[in-house]
């Protein structure tokens, strides 16, 4: 628990330290390898033959947990079905030209919504997490560091939490339900119960 705090409070000193970080979305994989939410619905449905209308015009969280609700059996057990299917089809994506170009910036800290260990590829073609963080489904503490100094943060999960346990794509954030969990967790860590002056607002 101390360790936790001291990286909270570590965490707030470099948030107002003017240090910068850089945020990427799924953009990069829509350019290096055209691989859109679109298309990762489109493959969740026809592998699992789920007759689900993919359509631009919804947000593509809703039509995930639509699949998901769908499909016939246990809920959790058809949860880490399809997260098992999101990660098998994300595990080849490589680095390209433009992860290359991104971390060459002069910049330690990179937020990703990204799932795929692109980022990392970039020094290590063969990289997958093998050790665990201290977190098993969110991502308020976990990065992998590359590189000696760059952190690449997976702050919506990534494919591998690290843990010798069965499920290790528990972290991928997909669907709305996990969104406000996470959501929670954030505001607990900015604002601790029983205290109106805490988190970023006590320093």
């Amino acid at each position: 628990m101390g360790s936790l705090i001291n990286d909270k409070q570590d965490f707030i000193r470099n948030y107002y330290s003017g240090n910068s970080a850089i945020f990427i979305g799924n953009g990069i994989n829509l350019i290096s390898a055209n691989n859109s939410w679109e298309d990762l619905l489109l493959y969740i449905s026809e592998e699992r033959q789920i007759n689900v209308r993919i359509d631009k015009q919804k947000a593509f969280p809703l039509i995930f947990e639509e699949l998901l609700f769908t499909m016939n059996g246990d809920f959790q057990s058809n949860l880490k079905d399809l997260k098992t299917l999101v990660a098998k089809k994300l595990y080849d994506l490589n680095s390209s030209h433009y992860h290359e170009v991104i971390l060459g910036f002069n910049c330690d800290e990179y937020l990703t919504t990204n799932y795929d260990y692109s980022f990392e590829k970039v020094f290590d073609k063969n990289f997958d997490r093998t050790s665990p963080s201290r977190e098993y489904k969110y991502s308020l503490f976990r990065y992998n560091l590359i590189k000696e100094t760059k952190k690449i943060w997976h702050i919506h999960g990534e494919l591998n939490h690290g843990f010798k346990r069965e499920n290790k794509h528990e972290s991928i954030m997909i669907g709305n339900e996990h969104y406000a969990d996470y959501q929670n967790k954030v505001h607990e860590f900015l604002k601790p119960q029983g205290s109106i002056f805490a988190g970023l607002e006590n320093e």
